[in-house]
């Protein structure tokens, strides 16, 4: 691991470009049969922000959270550089405090309407595949990043502990964003520990009612936990609609509407969309 750490910016890179290349050759091999996601325009738009999100943090943050975390060990900052436990209770302790906070992350920005704005954008695809896991505005990177390294500072985390967060994190958004159908056996297996795509496409619904749950990053035990987890949509899965109720046109797919949508009124209601819940 100690290899890994030391060239971690190659590691998480290879991890998500491998983590996509798997999940998108398993869509165009297996994919949802009731459920079709057109590839022209929009992975053009959804990479195009993955892209331009990687160079504003790269601008903003000196230091992600493997660099946060070896800091803090280096500074014996943080509850888990304090606290002296064994270092695989640390590394335990760490990586499920971690997804925790992005359960609550994700929580916040459907919940602070000003956060919602920001978050929209992700939900603003009316198809559902991997490469809607790349699909964010680059100021809710920002507000993410800043949490989660936040978040590494205080807890003093292990640094072995991020990285792999980060890597398993890589894999189990684009799996779970896949546009892919389980069997239900399998489904209902993963479920008791990751979020599959059959529970993530649930809460990608336009209706409010399902787009409130299943809030879920890696662990799916905070939903069960905190009465957000949705095992099934309200009617039939395949006629369920995907994206958000008021952004159904060519905005959709307007990289420059989508850059700027968290500054602008909605359309069609006057006002700004109010968060799921």
């Amino acid at each position: 691991m100690e290899a890994w750490i030391g060239h971690e910016a190659a590691v998480r890179y290879y991890a998500l470009i491998g983590s996509f290349g798997l999940v998108a050759v398993w869509e165009a091999l297996a994919p949802h049969p009731g459920r079709t996601a057109s590839v022209a325009g929009r992975w053009g738009i959804n990479v195009g922000l993955a892209l331009l999100l990687s160079v504003v943090v790269a601008l903003v943050f000196p230091l992600l959270a493997v660099g946060v975390a070896l800091a803090a060990e280096r500074a014996s900052f943080g509850l888990l550089n304090v606290v002296r436990v064994p270092g695989w209770l640390a590394f335990v302790v760490a990586f499920v405090a971690i997804d925790a906070g992005r359960y609550a992350m994700h929580a916040l920005l459907h919940r602070v309407p000003l956060l919602w704005r920001l978050h929209r954008v992700h939900h603003s695809d009316v198809a559902f595949d991997c490469s809607t896991a790349l699909r964010f505005h680059p100021l809710e990177g920002l507000v993410t990043v800043s949490a989660q390294l936040a978040l590494v500072a205080a807890l003093g985390a292990p640094a072995a502990a991020v990285l792999a967060y980060e890597v398993v994190t890589a894999f189990v958004s684009l799996f779970s964003h896949g546009n892919l159908r389980l069997p239900a056996a399998v489904d209902r297996a993963l479920r008791h520990a990751i979020v599959t795509p059959g529970m993530h496409r649930i809460h990608h619904s336009a209706r409010l009612a399902e787009s409130g749950t299943n809030y879920g990053s890696v662990l799916t035990c905070w939903d069960r936990l905190l009465r957000t987890y949705r095992a099934a949509p309200l009617g039939d899965e395949d006629a369920m609609p995907i994206g958000l109720a008021d952004v159904r046109d060519a905005r959709a797919r307007d990289l420059r509407w989508l850059l700027a949508a968290p500054f602008l009124r909605n359309r069609a209601s006057g006002g700004a969309t109010p968060a799921p819940r």
